[in-house]
């Protein structure tokens, strides 16, 4: 499920994409985690 998100956010932030992934490995993955952190 994560591949999903990596590719989302592989809009132009690597840093970003690592940032979630590593989050999504200790917490789940959280659409609204994610949109607020992007924003």
């Amino acid at each position: 499920m994560y591949a999903f998100y990596h590719t989302f956010l592989k809009d132009g932030n690597d840093v970003f994409v690592t940032l979630h992934i590593e989050i999504c490995m200790t917490e789940r993955c959280d659409l609204h985690y994610r949109f607020q952190k992007k924003r």
